[in-house]
């Protein structure tokens, strides 16, 4: 078994904002001796722009509230996670009273 297209897409667009409503990805073609490469996370998010002879996706995005979702900065990211996992190999900080 094999994919037949792929495509990829951000669930965030450029302003960080959480996608919502309707798209259609127009997919890429996929070939058996791409097997290695079924799952394609850094490929193109650009669509297929041989839309006639693509495949479609139609995905809906919902709306979760009337304000947009936007996506934390990383500095804001980075101290929950230090705060949830405060002994994490990512965070080697150690408290003085631990060491």
């Amino acid at each position: 078994h094999y994919p037949i297209a792929w495509v990829n897409t951000m669930v965030f667009d450029y302003k960080g904002q959480l996608k919502t409503g309707d798209i259609i990805l127009h997919c890429w073609s996929s070939f058996p001796d791409e097997l290695e490469e079924m799952l394609n996370p850094i490929g193109t998010i650009q669509t297929n722009p041989y839309t006639e002879n693509a495949t479609a996706l139609h995905i809906h995005f919902p709306e979760h509230s009337s304000h947009s979702i936007i996506f934390p900065p990383f500095d804001k990211v980075r101290q929950l996670f230090s705060l949830l996992f405060p002994f994490s190999i990512a965070d080697r900080r150690r408290p003085s009273h631990c060491q």
